[in-house]
């Protein structure tokens, strides 16, 4: 599964792990998941690390439609690699999830990402 992800209720918080290329279903899957958890106002980390640089709209159309729907206004820290086009894609998600800069940042380090997260609620 290209998402791992943990939902830390006593922290109200969401982690998940982007690892290889994510699919329509894959997302869906991850969005059912923290759905049912209840944990959609949490705040979220997402580690997009190591995962390869590809837009696929129907991902974004799927991620668009579901934060959208949930309407959720929760923190949302995405980690991406130092170097590389995950940046501007990351970048991308935050801007169709409608997430502005007082509530979502893209991070190339993961512990300035906590930091800020940590910061929020």
């Amino acid at each position: 599964m290209p998402i791992r992800w943990t939902v830390n209720h006593a922290e109200r918080l969401v982690e998940a792990v982007l690892d290889g290329e994510v699919s329509k279903e894959d997302a869906t899957q991850f969005f059912d998941a923290i759905e049912a958890a209840n944990a959609i106002p949490y705040r979220k980390f997402v580690d997009a690390t190591d995962t390869p640089a590809k837009i696929d709209e129907k991902i974004l159309a799927t991620v668009a439609e579901r934060m959208a729907r949930n309407g959720s206004r929760s923190p949302i820290a995405v980690v991406v690699p130092a170097t590389g086009p995950v940046d501007g894609l990351a970048r991308l998600f935050l801007i169709i999830a409608e997430a502005d800069g007082d509530r979502s940042r893209v991070f190339r380090d993961a512990v300035a990402a906590r930091q800020w997260l940590d910061t929020r609620q």
